[in-house]
């Protein structure tokens, strides 16, 4: 008798393994997540133990940044698509202005941001000024990356990122030019030649310099591309990039998602050959745990409050500061603004630890990085005896 999507739904739940004991003890969906791996930021154990003693942190270790909200592409799965009418830029006077803030604190306190993430928003290589972003950063000792789309990548910009960047992740999902236009929408009809061109640039600039950026390609799954997944990776290989990240698409806690319960066993069929093309060159990152969580009705939050958003905020390219990046561009989780005080003045206002009380984990886009660093501080708070290994 053929299941009905109930039974696949139970099947599935039956499957689920969350960032909890039974997650900690057998770790096979995610021991390849690599530079994704959300117990990353126990390389941060003071502000791990800060945050669990005082349920606070001095600071935030990454800064998400929207350059711009100005966007060349309308992407059938974006989240922030209602950013996009907004053709803000984010000027060179106020993220000047923020470096400065959080050099200044990291001298005075010992420690303080680490990185920054340029991101959108819209596409962040569409404001003018972020080659000297970059450049600020580098100067003051901050780390940075970039997600892009990957069309409108300079000579000079490239250059710049092979020079001095830490990671540049493209988003490229699909291997040919029609499924691209279809699913990204661009501008530019030749954008998928635009994007492929820059990925072999870097990658052979790379190998010449030997210089340590790392250069990625992020693939979310969608009904329309699933049964592209392996083709992609070939050519990602073939491009020389370091990985190939699979992740579902997400949409907002209110919206449905586009990934039901069969096609999520349909596209994990496709992950043991996807993972075949690993080698010492070029990891196939699968981000396996946000199917998971994309059809448990809960989204796998057992947990009473957000714990994650301390670790990172969000800049927008109007200078607003939110308490999280899937929060960006809402009033309700707007913290401040850099036009009018400074990024630690925000991160220590009355305002911003009101947001945090006003969370409501129901309108929380499922799979967040904070969810995934959730789950991991709530079961560390749960151990007992801690004196008694």
């Amino acid at each position: 008798m053929k299941p009905t999507e109930n039974d696949l739904f139970e099947n599935q739940k039956q499957n689920v393994k969350p960032l909890t004991k039974d997650y900690l003890e057998d770790r096979e969906q995610t021991k390849n997540l690599k530079q994704f791996d959300p117990f990353k930021f126990f390389f941060y154990k003071d502000q791990v133990t800060e945050l669990l003693n005082t349920g606070g942190l001095s600071s935030p270790i990454t800064l998400d940044v929207d350059p711009t909200n100005v966007c060349n592409q309308n992407c059938c799965w974006c989240s922030f698509d209602y950013l996009h009418r907004q053709k803000d830029k984010l000027s060179r006077e106020v993220l000047s202005k923020l470096i400065v803030d959080i050099s200044e604190h990291k001298k005075k306190n010992g420690w303080g941001v680490q990185s920054v993430i340029f991101t959108g928003g819209g596409e962040p290589t569409l404001n003018p000024h972020l080659e000297d972003f970059m450049r600020q950063c580098s100067i003051a000792g901050i780390k940075y990356g970039l997600y892009t789309n990957g069309t409108n990548i300079s000579e000079s910009l490239a250059d710049t990122m092979l020079e001095s960047g830490s990671f540049v992740r493209f988003s490229l999902e699909a291997s040919n030019k029609e499924l691209y236009n279809f699913l990204h929408k661009p501008v530019d009809q030749n954008a998928f030649d635009k994007v492929t061109n820059t990925i072999q640039y870097l990658t052979k600039k790379k190998k010449e310099t030997g210089c340590g950026l790392t250069i990625g390609i992020s693939f979310l799954v969608h009904p329309e591309n699933y049964l592209d997944i392996v083709e992609s990776v070939k050519r990602a290989k073939d491009f020389g990039a370091n990985y190939f990240q699979v992740k579902p698409v997400i949409k907002k806690a209110y919206e449905k998602q586009d990934l039901d319960y069969q096609l999520v066993e349909c596209v994990k069929d496709k992950y043991d050959e996807a993972r075949s093309y690993t080698d010492k060159d070029f990891d196939v990152i699968i981000v396996e745990q946000k199917l998971d969580d994309i059809v448990d009705k809960n989204y796998g939050r057992n947990y009473p409050e957000c714990l994650g958003h301390y670790f990172s905020s969000t800049i927008t390219a109007d200078g607003n500061v939110f308490i999280c990046t899937e929060h960006r561009g809402i009033d309700k989780y707007k913290i401040g603004n850099l036009n009018d005080q400074g990024f630690y003045d925000i991160w220590n206002s009355e305002r911003r630890r009101f947001v945090i009380d006003s969370i409501d984990l129901n309108e929380c886009q499922p799979g967040c990085k904070g969810h995934f660093r959730t789950l991991i501080l709530e079961h560390i708070k749960a151990i007992k005896h801690v004196d008694f290994i």
